[in-house]
């Protein structure tokens, strides 16, 4: 027998009220089946075919104290069934008729009433709607329910900062969208595969392959990683110098110099930060004098050596 919603929920509450008091840096087991039924709410999309969906419906800062090793996230919606490349924070569900499954007005129903829920519980996730960060996760993007049935993969609004995703396989991904999210340092092999992404933090993932346009970037249009951190992800910037003499974006631009592109490359030369600047800046110093010491003991001492041969 399952629980109800209600019950669930007070049973959440009252996990999350003892973690408390476990020390950080230490894990609880739960078992894996009621573990799941708390993590996750299973919808039935397609009855005819038996298909499922999971939608993650509790997550935060504490899931850092149980042990989700054992959790299996195959099937999982991490955009909540809520965004695709048309980036319209408004959109509620994908179009099921490119994965043949046509919904019904009653699981519609279950769809919104669950985003909403899920959208309110940003403040529980450190502002993200679903929160995994630094947790022992297992997640697997490749076997998401998008990426099974679509050979997508589609985040929104989820914080997987510090889960190691550099192993997985997306050999099947032909593209991948990610609005307000975190991943930074998870290390997901993007490499070729198709990125659409907003306000998301790509901070040490790979983007080298990747090239936008400076401007589009600044004022979000029609670029593919707008209004991201794009720090040491070697992306490949082009800008157009004339449009900075006209006045334009200079603001933005620098914010995005000091802070968002550190590590990528802007008309091939690669942004600094203020460390390896300040390297820089004392290596030339360093080669400066070396150089200087050099001429000067080159100079004078053929004066010496001149002076001394007028002497005899």
């Amino acid at each position: 027998m399952k629980l109800n919603k209600q019950t669930k929920d007070e049973l959440r509450a009252k996990i999350v009220e003892q973690l408390k008091e476990v020390p950080i840096g230490q894990m609880v087991k739960i078992d894996k089946e009621t573990l799941e039924d708390l993590l996750f709410e299973t919808i039935t999309v397609d009855k005819e075919r038996g298909i499922q969906v999971k939608l993650p419906v509790w997550s935060g800062e504490f899931l850092r104290k149980i042990d989700l090793s054992q959790v299996d996230f195959t099937n999982v919606s991490w955009s909540m069934l809520g965004v695709d490349d048309s980036y319209v924070e408004e959109v509620i569900f994908y179009d099921f008729d490119r994965y043949g499954i046509e919904l019904d007005e009653q699981t519609m129903s279950i769809i919104k009433r669950i985003q909403k829920d899920n959208d309110q519980r940003f403040e529980l996730a450190d502002g993200f709607a679903v929160g995994y960060f630094r947790t022992n996760a297992r997640i697997d993007l490749s076997k998401s329910f998008e990426a099974i049935h679509g050979n997508e993969i589609s985040i929104r609004s989820c914080n997987f900062a510090g889960i190691d995703f550099s192993q997985q396989d997306l050999s099947n991904i032909k593209s991948i969208f990610v609005h307000s999210s975190n991943l930074y340092g998870t290390k997901l092999p993007i490499g070729n595969i198709t990125l659409e992404a907003w306000d998301s933090d790509f901070n040490g993932i790979d983007l080298s392959t990747k090239k936008i346009d400076a401007f589009q970037y600044i004022l979000g249009e029609y670029s593919q990683l707008a209004a991201c951190d794009l720090t040491n992800c070697g992306v490949q910037i082009t800008l157009d110098v004339e449009k900075i003499r006209d006045g334009k974006c200079e603001e933005e631009l620098k914010k995005a110099m000091n802070e968002d592109w550190i590590g990528c490359y802007v008309n091939g030369k690669k942004v600094l930060s203020p460390d390896e600047k300040q390297k820089d800046a004392s290596k030339i110093k360093t080669e400066y004098e070396k150089m200087k010491e050099e001429i000067f003991t080159s100079v004078l001492g053929s004066i010496e050596e001149q002076k001394n041969n007028m002497k005899k």
